[in-house]
């Protein structure tokens, strides 16, 4: 109970934070639009002039002021969303002592309803969550904009699109980062998919589950009717960074999504684990950096914390084909695109050719 007053606290006071930033943001336009208004209309009077440019640099302050709350309030919202990952994995972990029992005649009436009580409530906080990160991502398109306005059109584009770049790389780097740091041998363990992954089942052939990403019920199209679909293969197969959940058709089978730890380990083979592969997957951006920065795979493969992540997703990396907006997964690495799925991160993949609908 005091974990779940913990986190109630805490999205009310997101919650607060966030209307504050959107009054503050308010304000800030007001003051923009007047400032713009006085610019235009300014002839010659220099010390009118003084006046404004000390004007829109205070506005330049408030404006940056207000990005640091806004970064505060996302990374707030993401130690919230871990720590709902974290009971939800908890009452996963419920649910299977609960089956047993009740599969040993016990009655479990109580602590189901108990169980989906808590199921019901993390719904709730994972959907209010949502809601404030995507009004804290609403405000910093608008803030942008008006950023904008005061520059040249061609510096502003430029501008805009390092921001985009740099604030994507900040994103995965705290996930990145938090995974490394939260990251323990009971923290994640491998007789779960976790909550991250959605898995639904295949209508075709109830035996079989799809790993749902991005764009699952554009892959249904295709899954259903994929007669009308023809495929080109790419004479030079080009090595590409895309979100893991644009990559649709991962499967599993029945025994596997009701056998989880069979599935991670290998059948219980040595070193393999749910928590090993997304220790590899978490530092995929790592490698992307060192390479950004002129390294070489082979040079970075003499880091001991990097090599197991080149093993695995550069030197036989992930097979997809793209379609449209998203990538069809082929047939190997499935452990590998979970574990980045589960994460939310970018993967380098070998883009093999493309499917198009006839």
């Amino acid at each position: 109970m005091e974990q779940e007053h913990t986190i109630e606290s805490g999205l009310e006071s997101r919650e607060s934070d966030v209307e504050q930033i959107e009054t503050q943001r308010d304000d800030i336009e007001r003051r923009q639009a007047e400032l713009d208004y006085a610019l235009a209309a300014l002839e010659k009077d220099e010390d009118l002039l003084q006046d404004l440019k000390k004007n829109e640099a205070n506005l330049e302050v408030d404006k940056e002021t207000l990005e640091i709350k806004r970064s505060d309030a996302v990374q707030q919202l993401e130690l919230i969303e871990a720590e709902l990952d974290k009971l939800s994995e908890t009452s996963d972990q419920s649910q299977s002592v609960l089956n047993m029992l009740q599969s040993m005649g016990e009655d479990v009436t109580e602590g189901n309803s108990i169980l989906q009580n808590r199921r019901t409530w993390l719904e709730e906080c994972h959907r209010r969550v949502a809601e404030l990160a995507e009004r804290l991502g609403e405000w910093y398109d608008e803030m942008g904009k008006l950023h904008e306005q005061t520059q040249a059109p061609g510096e502003a584009s430029v501008e805009k699109e390092q921001q985009s770049e740099s604030m994507e790389q900040l994103k995965l780097k705290r996930r990145a980062l938090a995974f490394e740091f939260a990251a323990n041998p009971t923290a994640y363990p491998s007789d779960t998919f976790g909550t991250e992954l959605q898995l639904v089942q295949d209508r075709r052939a109830p035996s079989r589950y799809f790993s749902c990403g991005n764009h699952y019920d554009a892959f249904l199209d295709f899954w259903e009717n994929n007669v009308e679909y023809t495929f080109s293969r790419s004479e030079t197969p080009e090595l590409v960074y895309i979100r893991a959940r644009d990559i649709e058709g991962v499967d599993l089978n029945d025994r596997e999504v009701a056998n989880p730890e069979s599935f991670w380990t290998r059948n219980g083979r040595e070193g393999y684990s749910r928590e090993n592969i997304l220790r590899k997957a978490a530092r995929i951006q790592e490698v992307r950096e060192h390479m950004r920065a002129g390294a070489s795979l082979e040079e970075l493969s003499r880091n001991e914390e990097l090599e197991d992540t080149i093993l695995s997703y550069y030197n036989r990396p992930v097979e997809v084909v793209q379609l449209g907006e998203y990538y069809v997964f082929r047939d190997d690495g499935r452990h590998r695109t979970l574990a980045a799925q589960s994460l939310d991160i970018y993967i380098p993949v070998l883009v093999t050719g493309i499917y198009v609908k006839a």
